[in-house]
């Protein structure tokens, strides 16, 4: 399957979705895309089981659509494949991390491959998400920061975009395309802030360690007040 017919499978399997449900599926980007851009590394498990549902339920609800017509059977499959992949990504969790440092390198090559304006090359692709993987799981920490300030600033970007360029209306992956090809600069200037900011906040800043080193300060003894031995003898 080459890029086109992927997106234009995409396009199906969202358009077979209620209006009522596809209005607000870019809210639900920009949600999971702020939680996981700056607190990706404290609930990297929680990360984990919502990626692995959506992108189970959406590879096999594309591909249940694209041989039945029926929205209820799409729809179930769906979410049956959700609970899978998310029960996976979570109790494997050596393969949660290298999915999700895959799919960074994916999204970056075809981030990429869409500023030089070529269409992407799948080999080149799946290079670059070996490559994400592989070092995710040699340098754990900063690349699950790093893997979910990317990915989360994306889907926040397109979600923010979406909102602020069509409005409140059902999504569309077509009009997508075309908003991002006439806002492209904007949109990669705002993902690199929103990147650097998620890696700030979750790498240096840590709620809760003023409280752990005050609690630690309290509970040790004060050794310029301790009463030498004999001393109230004095």
């Amino acid at each position: 399957m080459n890029n086109f017919q992927f997106q234009q499978s995409l396009h199906d399997f969202l358009s077979s979705l209620p209006p009522e449900l596809a209005v607000w599926l870019p809210l639900l980007a920009i949600v999971i895309g702020v939680g996981q851009c700056f607190f990706g590394w404290r609930v990297f498990k929680v990360v984990l089981g919502v990626s692995g549902f959506l992108s189970a339920a959406l590879l096999v609800g594309m591909f249940v659509f694209s041989f039945t017509n029926s929205v209820v059977i799409t729809l179930l499959a769906a979410i049956f494949a959700g609970v899978i992949g998310a029960v996976m990504l979570v109790i494997v969790y050596f393969f949660g991390m290298f999915f999700f440092g895959a799919a960074m390198g994916v999204l970056i090559g075809y981030l990429g491959f869409s500023l030089a304006k070529e269409v992407p090359w799948i080999t080149v692709l799946f290079i670059l998400g070996c490559v994400g993987g592989i070092t995710t799981l040699v340098y754990q920490r900063f690349m699950i920061i790093f893997s979910t300030a990317v990915i989360g600033a994306t889907l926040a970007v397109v979600g923010g975009l979406w909102y602020s360029t069509a409005g409140f209306v059902p999504f569309s992956v077509p009009r997508l395309d075309v908003m991002l090809q006439q806002h492209f600069a904007t949109s990669i200037t705002a993902g690199a802030l929103l990147i650097g900011m998620g890696i700030f906040v979750q790498y240096w800043f840590k709620p809760g360690q003023h409280a752990v080193t005050s609690r630690a300060s309290a509970s040790s003894p004060d050794l310029s007040k301790t009463t030498k031995p004999g001393s109230e003898h004095n």
